[in-house]
């Protein structure tokens, strides 16, 4: 009896194929893992310390309005 593609490619991946598609998964997430941690923790020091003298600018306190405290009035009901 013929078998088409789909049933040997089924048998396939059920047999030794399921073991060698696992291993892959695994190594793939093992190599992005190592390359995404070496990333993070910078492997390499920078060769010059980054220095500088940050300045900040505080807007003018008394060219801004300051907000309204009054509380809202209610409206009343029209009879």
């Amino acid at each position: 009896m013929k078998r088409n593609l789909f049933q040997k490619l089924g048998d396939f991946v059920l047999g030794k194929g399921f073991y060698i598609v696992l291993f892959l998964c695994v190594a793939a997430i093992g190599i992005s893992g190592y390359y995404l941690i070496r990333t993070v923790t910078g492997g390499s020091q920078p060769s010059e310390p980054v220095t500088a003298n940050p300045t900040v600018t505080l807007p003018d306190s008394s060219a801004q309005e300051a907000p309204s405290t009054q509380p809202l009035e209610e409206e009343t009901p029209e009879e």
